[in-house]
């Protein structure tokens, strides 16, 4: 398996490729479990903010689907008719401007992401562990889960790593952060497999 480019997370990865067959199903991972589904195809506009728009959404009961670049004339208008019906129940919700309220947090967490990288890019595990890596070319990823506190993230530093001749998604180091008052707490160095975050 060949090494990915840095992203703030590998799954985002899945979203803003277009190598997949049209019509191929593929939702962005949660931390809850939503109801509804927003279906969307073609390259997504705002990728960097994809994982960040996916842990907000996940929030409201709402997911995206990725359909991938392609599809038929029939599937968008099918699609079209779906996500209206989705953003009919969403606007019962939240009112009628629930895109917006939706996107104006979405930002929110995008900054606080960007944030949380600053903070973990100090470290001097993660410098070292970058710097090793680089030398090996291989690329070091952040997987970060807001707690119930949305101002405190739990952070995996996560990186490929062959082991007998296949490439794993290993997790190096996990800190808690803590947005308030800039804290960085590394609570783990024992490497695991995390596979499971790319499948």
């Amino acid at each position: 398996m060949k090494p990915v480019p840095s992203i703030l997370v590998l799954l985002v990865i899945a979203l803003a490729s277009c190598d997949k067959h049209p019509g191929k199903g593929d939702s962005v991972k949660q931390t809850q479990s939503p109801k509804l589904e927003i279906e969307i195809y073609g390259k997504p506009a705002g990728e960097e903010k994809i994982y960040a728009r996916s842990i907000v959404a996940a929030k409201w009961g709402l997911q995206y689907k990725y359909l991938g670049c392609v599809i038929s004339p029939l599937k968008a208008f099918s699609v079209d008719h779906h996500n209206k019906k989705v953003g009919a129940i969403m606007a019962g919700k939240f009112g009628e401007n629930w895109k917006t309220k939706l996107d104006s947090l979405v930002d929110k967490e995008y900054m606080a992401q960007n944030r949380v990288e600053a903070l973990l890019n100090k470290r001097k595990q993660t410098i070292a562990k970058r710097k090793q890596m680089g030398a090996d070319s291989v690329f070091m990823e952040y997987y970060l889960l807001p707690q119930k506190d949305s101002l405190v993230y739990q952070a995996y530093v996560n990186g490929w790593q062959e082991i007998k001749g296949k490439n794993h998604f290993l997790c190096y180091y996990k800190y808690m952060v803590d947005l308030k008052n800039s804290t960085v707490k590394l609570y783990s160095t024992s490497v695991t497999n995390v596979d499971y975050l790319i499948k």
